[in-house]
């Protein structure tokens, strides 16, 4: 039993990735945006916009990766399709 508690074999069979700063903070976005995507479809505009304000503050701390990199695609994509969804949302929808 105590060979069990000590068993560090779970351990080797994850391995540990290492992303850059520019990765991390890309990701956040990402699932920041996934969030925004699913609560649009839903119609939950008050959780669009506590992930909407979320994804600002991220895009805020990754200022000196898109300083450097530029502003990635997947958020210019993303606030259009968020604008696009706003303007299409009628009186119908809700």
């Amino acid at each position: 039993m105590a060979d069990e508690l000590f068993d560090s074999d779970s351990d080797e069979d994850q391995k540990r990735v290492v992303l850059t700063e520019k990765q991390k903070r890309f990701n956040k976005m990402k699932e920041t945006i996934s969030n925004i995507k699913q609560f649009t479809e839903r119609h939950n505009f008050s959780s669009v916009e506590t992930e909407f304000n979320n994804l600002l503050k991220e895009f805020d701390k990754s200022k000196k990766v898109i300083e450097e990199s530029g502003i990635p695609s997947f958020f210019t994509r993303a606030l259009y399709l968020l604008e696009d969804k706003i303007k299409n949302f009628t009186a119908e929808d809700k």
